[in-house]
């Protein structure tokens, strides 16, 4: 109350009040930014790690009290070293911009995590999706990167732009944990490569590697 009659004073007083009412409102606005400017991956604008931690604060937790399954696909550019040293930087980060577009456009959910992991390696978190969804989805994502037809004159894959896709689920009932889940994407995205790349391998949290695999 003392504030509000303070900025409606007109003498030097009431101005001040003003200018430092508009300085607090300026502050939160910047602090906001800076929030989100945190939680978000320059290049791609897709998410980060931090905002992957964040989120998974909120996410596991719910998944225990629905009772539901949970998955994360682990995705990697095939052979990108040798793109961005024939294309150039720009070439390469015009590409992770426009694989960053159909992950996008593919997880929309206002429950799907979609994080840029760092370099060429993204991972999406998906809640209340079970595995054959979760590997339909991740081969969904592979066969439309592939079909882009990004030139990529110097992989021993395919002469375009290819990823390979891990997929790991933790059925219901079953405690997800985050990193243990990563670490299990992880393992069937190194199958992906062992096979030759631009394929999808899936496996269950609970249970030995299960190819649910595809290839192009």
């Amino acid at each position: 109350m003392m504030t509000t009659y303070l900025t409606e004073r007109h003498d030097e007083v009431g101005e001040l009040a003003r200018q430092f009412q508009q300085l607090v409102e300026d502050l939160k606005t910047h602090n906001a930014q800076l929030l989100e400017q945190s939680l978000v991956d320059p290049l791609t604008k897709l998410g980060n790690r931090r905002m992957l931690e964040n989120r998974i604060d909120v996410a596991l937790p719910l998944t225990r009290r629905l009772d539901c399954a949970v998955s994360v696909l682990m995705m990697d550019v095939d052979h990108f070293k040798p793109y961005n040293d024939y294309y150039g930087h720009p070439a390469g980060d015009e590409c992770l911009v426009q694989i960053s577009g159909v992950l996008r456009d593919t997880f929309r959910r206002e429950t799907d995590i979609v994080v840029r992991l760092g370099g060429e390696e993204f991972l999406v978190l998906l809640i209340d999706t079970p595995s054959q969804e979760a590997w339909r989805l991740a081969d969904a994502t592979r066969s439309m990167i592939q079909a882009m037809g990004i030139p990529h004159e110097y992989s021993p894959t395919a002469d375009v732009v290819t990823v390979s896709v891990g997929v790991v689920t933790s059925p219901p009932g079953t405690s997800a944990d985050i990193d243990d889940m990563i670490a299990c994407a992880d393992e069937a995205l190194y199958s992906c490569k062992a096979q030759g790349r631009n394929t999808t391998q899936a496996q269950m949290l609970s249970s030995p590697a299960e190819a649910l695999e595809t290839q192009a």
